[in-house]
């Protein structure tokens, strides 16, 4: 059911490489679909919700 989302927010993402931009773009489109950031992590395997705030504010990276 979220794999088609998470893969299509790979895929934004990965179109701009500068994490400031990617980050804001998640942002986006996690606040589209009414997620929290938490309930955002607990969908994506290793993802915690404060590795996800420093990756939406551009202060870090999510490797793959």
């Amino acid at each position: 059911m979220y794999c088609n989302y998470v893969c299509n927010l790979y895929i934004c993402i990965n179109m701009n490489r500068e994490s400031i931009n990617a980050g804001r773009q998640l942002k986006l489109f996690r606040e589209l679909r009414g997620l929290s950031q938490s309930e955002l992590c607990e969908k994506i395997d290793g993802l915690s919700q404060p590795n996800l705030s420093k990756f939406e504010a551009g202060y870090s990276v999510i490797s793959e």
